[in-house]
Parts: C-alpha cells; structure tokens; sequence
C-alpha cells in the first residue's frame, strides 16, 4: 500500500518531468531523452494500491496536463479547470489500469499499455470529451535517432516506446518481491523495456524520407496581428492594407523568379466570403441559424461577392494586383456556406488561381471548443448570453468534413498537389494521413494562428506536431501563420526555412520564401508505414488494455506481490 501524500509527489514527479521535456520549456525543441525517464515514478507508485488512489492520480494529472497547456489562460483562465477534469480523468484511469495489469505483468508491459491506451483515447474522443493534445511521443520530435520510427507507428509508437523504457527502469528499481513468477518476469522486464526503445534506434536508421526534389517556391506573410486587433479593426481595410503592403515588400525580397504561391494565414483575408451562388440560396428561403452570430442578409452576402470581385481580382491578383502575374494566391477566410436549408459560418482556406478565380476549398475539420464551437450549447440562449459577456463573441462555427485538397498549376506548367488544413487539425494526424491514403500528394500545408498565445511554448508545440506530421506522412510541411511560427520543414522533419526577425520567431513581422521540398519523380505514390497502417496501430494501442485486462482478471490470481 502507498499513501496518498507519497502517490501525489510521484505523480506530480512524473508530470514535472513531461513538463520540462516538453517543446519550449528547457530549449525551443523540448528535452526528449527526459521524457524517457518522466514515467518512472508514476509507473513505481501508481501501480500500487492504496487509499484514494483514483482521485489523487486524477488530480495530479489534472495539474499536470493544466500546466502543459497553460498558454490557454490567455483565451479564457476558466479553460484551466476544464483542463484539470478532462485529461486527468483519461489518465487517472491510466493510473487504475496499471494497478490491474500489474497484478500479473511487469511494468515494462503494464505501464506502455496503460500509459497508452489512455492516451490514445483522449486523443480519439472528441472535445470536450477528449482533449487532442501533446502526447508523451511529441516530446521526441526533434530526438532523430528516435523520431525516424514514427513513419513506421507515428507518435503514439514514440510513447509506447518511451513509456516501455520507463517501466523497465521503474521493474529494476522498484524493491523485489519473493514470489518465483514476478522473479520469472524480472528476467525479462528489461528486454521488454529495451526492446520498442531498440527498434525504434534501428527503424530511425532503417527507414528513410522519400526522395524529394524542388517544388513550388512559396511566400509566406506574417503580419503578427495581435488578437484583439485582428478581431476587433477599426476598419477591416486597415487589416487589409497592411497584409497587402508586407506582400508587396516580401516579394520585392523575394527576388527572381517570382514566387508561384503567396499564402496568407489562417482567418487572414479580413471580411467574410461566400461559397458560389449563395445569394441565390437565400433567394430560396436558406437563412442563418437563430441562433448564429452572424444573421446575413442579401445584401451582406452581396458586399462579399464584391470584396473577393474588387480586393482578391483587382488589388491582389489580375493586372494591377501586387502579386506577379504567373502567382497564385492563398488565405485563410471565414467562409458562409449553405449546409442544407441553413447557411452556417466555417475556417475556411481559398485558392485563387493567378487570374483570380477559386482554385479550391478547404477547412478545418478539428475545431476548438470554447473558441470556434460550444459542442451545439452555442443554441441555448443563455449560454450565448454567458459566453458573450466574458469573451466578446459567440462560438459557432461548423467543422469540414474533411481536409481539401487542392491543385497548384506555376508558371511553367507543373501541377502540384498539396492539402491544407488550419491551426488545431496540426495537434492530429488524420488531417494528413487520410489525403494520403485517398490519392497522391505533394506537401500539406497549415494556415494557423496562435497570436491568443501571445509569444508562449505554444508554438513551440504546434512545430513539434508539424515535424512528426512531416515525418510521419514522408510528405514536407509548411507552416503559414499570422504570428508564427511561420516555416517549411522537409519530409525528415528538418527545417527547410524559418522566418526569424531579429533572432525571434513569433509574434514578429516579416515574409519567408522557399522552395517547398516534394517527392521526386516516381515517389509521388510512396506511403510510409504509418500512412498505410494508422488506424491498425490506433486499433493495437486501444485493444491492448483489453486483451490483458481481460487475461488478468480471468487469471483471478495476482503474480506480482503488493507492498
């Protein structure tokens, strides 16, 4: 038995450790040989018995996982409790998982498996169910000689491997028991934990990116709108003058030849747009949610028509746009669109082709609770009447049903092709494996904005899931954001460019242009591992628990001693 002081310093321990190994904390890039060592405690004490043990764990995970995401103060401080209820939760039942599975194997099996499966969960469930976050694996993103492996499992691999190498430590360390089976085990426990850490040493060594030659050149602008600013201009046009005055500058800077993308960040284009023909829906009868912010009329749908017609056609493309001819242009926009008889509002991203016409669609299919959705509460009124009083707006945007992929034709006439996703669907991975699985793809590309965060380790995370994207998918990604932080990394997770200003890099004004990295010829339809085999790996981590949950408590007989 463990008291309930003694759980809640190990715990606490073990959550400190993740915390300091994360992106951001000790160095931009995280500390990811910490992370492996971060589960010991955890792994050694919770898998004891004691008094309170559930709600303990559940509290110290909730601090833990609060203090991971802490940046989110900034948006609303009341995020932090739900932050201490929903993934502390998740991993508090890790913690009672453990304890099971330990009655019959070692910890280098029992803690991976819980650790895991919890994990993994919490990223599956949506929010505000689940949370979708950092993982134990993210902390390795920059750790080469580990990361190559998460073309073969992805990032939920990289925390198996960890938390394996922890309870193989946690087995050689914790006191021995004198019953001959757990003496059987021990022999073992340490091949257990060595052996996910071994592979994945060798399939870092083993595997490689797709070879890859130079692509479409592309300018990336970053204003760094503070967020108040951006949601509340005193004139929309100002936003869009000055976005249009630093276009005009980077490519200047940008030299020849001319870039043949110019990609603006998330939400950046500053007046709403309308899907094609939606003026006539209204005609129909199609009409805004009552319960919706935006109630539009004919005539507002009209002024966005003309805005696209008068700023996209004539300012920034066509003849006597600032953005060469032969450049294509792209930005984040909210967008209304008719979903069956009602128009709803949608974080959107619009390709226009050089002669101002849209090019494709695309959006964001994980949305933010609290920020862009209230999980349908948004229809009561007096949730609407809270939410307004304490952040100036209402929530109430509706998700894609999937990422877009959209076609790029430059100036001497190759075509690329490449998926765009928006801020939070970086934290996931489907976003990015699914478009590949579904059809051959050049790069994936992210318009984000993180200016709530202000200059925080928030960023620092969002690049740490773009590197495991990159080098989960074998495809580069390229980061176009309002703030930063604004980069092209290549299929290994290798920085290509980052935009850097003065030394800084976020929340700091400036463009990048680079050459984006795509596969070489006949590597176009090269899928990693993990591509192919997601939602197999997906399904092992959570069918795990089950299995030897089910082989515990059919044993009815504990190996393992209780001390």
């Amino acid at each position: 038995m463990i008291a309930p002081s003694s759980r809640l310093l190990a715990a606490l321990t073990t959550w400190a450790l993740l915390f300091l190994a994360s992106p951001g904390i000790l160095g931009r890039d995280g500390a990811g040989v910490l992370a492996l060592f971060a589960l010991v405690p955890w792994a050694i004490s919770c898998s004891r018995p004691g008094p309170k043990a559930f709600l303990v764990e559940w509290l110290a995970a909730g601090i833990g996982s609060a203090a991971l995401s802490v940046w989110l103060w900034y948006v609303w401080p009341g995020t932090m409790l739900i932050l201490l209820l929903v993934p502390g939760f998740y991993m508090a039942c890790a913690g009672a998982l453990l304890r099971l599975l330990a009655r019959r194997y070692p910890l280098a099996i029992a803690a991976p498996v819980a650790w895991v499966g919890l994990e993994t969960l919490r990223y599956l469930v949506v929010p505000p169910l689940g949370f979708g976050w950092l993982r134990l694996g993210t902390c390795f993103h920059a750790t080469p000689w580990l990361a190559g492996s998460a073309r073969i499992w992805g990032t939920g691999g990289l925390s198996f491997v960890a938390a394996a190498f922890a309870g193989g430590v946690a087995d050689f360390l914790r006191p021995r028991g004198r019953q001959s089976r757990r003496a059987a085990w021990g022999r073992w426990a340490q091949v257990f934990g060595g052996l996910p850490l071994g592979s994945a040493v060798a399939l870092s060594f083993l595997t490689a990116a797709p070879p890859t030659r130079p692509g479409p050149r592309v300018l990336l602008v970053q204003p760094a709108f503070e967020q108040r600013r951006k949601m509340e201009p005193p004139d929309w046009q100002v936003l869009g003058r000055e976005s249009c005055d630093l276009t005009a500058k980077g490519l200047e800077q940008a030299g020849d030849p001319p870039p043949d993308l110019v990609a603006w960040g998330e939400t950046m284009f500053p007046y709403p747009l309308a899907e094609k023909g939606l003026a006539e829906a209204f005609d129909r009868g199609a009409r805004s949610p009552d319960w919706a912010r935006d109630r539009l009329s004919r005539e507002w749908i009209e002024s966005m028509d003309a805005v696209e017609a008068t700023w996209i056609r004539t300012k920034i493309l066509g003849p006597r746009g600032i953005l060469p001819a032969g450049t294509s242009f792209l930005a984040g926009a909210e967008y209304h669109a008719l979903q069956g008889r009602e128009i709803r509002r949608q974080n959107a991203v619009i390709l226009w082709t050089p002669a101002g016409e849209r090019a494709g669609l695309s959006g964001k299919v994980h949305l933010v609770p609290g920020a862009e959705e209230l999980c349908g509460a948004e229809r009561l009124g007096f949730v609407r009447d809270f939410v307004e009083s304490i952040a100036g707006y209402v929530p109430d945007l509706l998700a894609f049903d999937r990422v877009g992929v959209l076609d790029l034709r430059i100036r001497d006439g190759r075509s690329f092709r490449f998926a765009a996703s928006v801020c939070f669907d970086n934290a996931f991975e489907d976003p990015y494996t699914s478009p590949l699985r579904e059809g051959d793809l050049d790069f994936h590309l992210v318009c984000s904005n993180e200016a709530w965060y202000e200059r925080s380790f928030e960023y620092d995370q969002m690049v740490a899931f773009s590197r495991l994207i990159a080098i989960g998918t074998g495809r580069s990604v390229v980061r176009s954001t309002n703030g930063g932080i604004s980069l092209v990394l290549d299929p290994a997770g290798r920085d290509v460019a980052r935009l850097r200003v003065g030394g800084e890099d976020r929340m700091v004004t400036g463009t990048l242009c680079a050459a984006v990295p795509v596969p070489a010829p006949g590597a176009g339809s090269a899928r990693t591992a993990f591509v192919r085999f997601e939602k197999g790996w997906l399904a092992l981590w959570l069918g795990l628990p089950c299995l030897l949950a089910f082989f515990v408590v059919r044993g009815g007989y504990t190996t393992f001693e209780r001390s």
